[in-house]
């Protein structure tokens, strides 16, 4: 009996498709006429419906549209659904043309990996990467200029580098440092993942030329923070070193609404969600 059940549990499947072809077998008539009925409802409704909107939105993806509506947008549909500018696109054409288009052009947003900011999760690595070689801007001391006195070819291979990464899948999610600077822009990746970290100090990458204050607040030319699996980040370390960034894990993804930043003893909560929030529609 015992080994009757186990075969059963193996060999369900199999079962279950044998007699569906043998009922096909059976009722061949009524099947024939129920094929007929659904290729020909296919070919005069599903099909002519479809078809129009399967194009409009290939062709509406393909120019500006998605950058144009992200701009427009997103201050309506980062607060209520919570997805990044680029993501609207969906929302839009989803809407008005239905299944199964919305699902088409969330596919390939995820294949152009337009969508990295909000993957973090917990238990990711969160890895800080910049270009050590530059200088403070003499006009803006807080941006960290690493773009002007270099070589235009290392420049691009370093955008080039960072692409690689995203498009064999090494990062989960990723931003290039901006305004807010290293923790802010750290905690705008978090917030849009709905998730926290644990950070280093002492880890983050730093030119020691810059005190601890002024790098914090820095945005550099070219600097990235990631999260990413414990297994791919010494080869996101290695391999970004071959372009001049120097990458290097500075803490971990939590489960909390907090970025905290740690250093020899001591922590301190830097940003709440609950409390202060980079994004201001948070509550």
């Amino acid at each position: 009996m015992n080994f009757f059940i186990i075969n059963l549990k193996k060999n369900g499947f199999t079962i279950i498709f044998m007699l569906f072809t043998l009922s096909l077998l059976l009722f061949s008539d009524t099947n024939l006429i129920a094929a007929k009925n659904g290729l020909s409802l296919f070919i005069n409704n599903v099909f002519p419906s479809l078809f129009p909107f399967f194009i409009a939105t290939e062709i509406l993806y393909k120019t500006n549209f998605i950058n144009i509506s992200s701009k427009l947008l997103t201050k309506i549909a980062k607060p209520i659904f919570n997805i990044p500018p680029k993501a609207t696109i969906a929302l839009i054409l989803g809407s008005i043309s239905g299944y199964p288009i919305g699902a088409k052009i969330v596919c390939n947003l995820k294949k152009d990996k337009l969508i990295t900011s909000f993957g973090a999760e917990t238990g990711d690595k969160v890895i800080v990467a910049i270009d050590l070689d530059g200088k403070p801007h003499e006009m803006f001391n807080l941006n960290w200029d690493t773009t002007y006195d270099k070589d235009a070819k290392l420049v691009q291979d370093q955008i080039t580098a960072v692409q690689h990464l995203a498009e064999n899948d090494y990062i989960k999610s990723g931003k290039d440092i901006s305004n807010p600077g290293i923790l802010g822009t750290l905690e705008m990746l978090l917030e849009t993942s709905n998730k926290g970290a644990i950070v280093n100090l002492g880890d983050i990458p730093r030119n020691e030329s810059v005190e601890w204050v002024d790098w914090l607040r820095s945005y550099p030319g070219s600097g990235f923070v990631f999260t990413a699996d414990d297994e791919n980040c010494e080869y996101i370390k290695e391999y970004l070193a071959q372009y001049s960034i120097e990458a290097n894990v500075v803490g971990e993804v939590t489960d909390s609404n907090s970025l905290y930043l740690t250093y020899e003893n001591e922590e301190m909560e830097v940003f709440n969600q609950d409390k202060n929030p980079v994004f201001i529609f948070k509550k």
